[in-house]
């Protein structure tokens, strides 16, 4: 999938600037800008919002990105998943909430994950 996802950008931004992309030597071990969501951010948040019909607006702060960007990420997700033939089938009930979130992972006995406070 990562694979699939670095041509759907590629040919993203080859379409956003017009032609190829121009060739300048590198500085440093990293060049441009960073994602703002990972590709395993990326894939979860689709998830959440195909399977469990979580609104955007929920999901958002659990990426600590705005609805605004979250949704772009989620549609480019969708199509890419529908290149690569993978379907999200969509759960029996949907869920509103976060709250309503954690209630169906504890009913399936996945226990909540500590936070641990940063000491100085």
């Amino acid at each position: 999938m990562a694979a699939a996802r670095a041509a759907q950008r590629e040919a993203d931004l080859h379409q956003r600037r017009g032609g190829d992309r121009q060739k300048t030597p590198a500085v440093g071990l990293y060049t441009g800008r960073r994602p703002g969501l990972t590709l395993v951010d990326r894939l979860l948040a689709t998830i959440l919002y195909q399977r469990f019909k979580l609104p955007q607006v929920v999901i958002a702060p659990l990426f600590t990105v705005t609805p605004v960007t979250l949704n772009p990420a989620i549609s480019q997700t969708r199509r890419l998943l529908h290149d690569i033939g993978h379907a999200i089938e969509p759960a029996e009930t949907p869920l509103a909430t976060l709250d309503d979130l954690i209630d169906l992972a504890t009913h399936l006995g996945i226990p909540a994950p500590e936070i641990k406070t940063a000491s100085y």
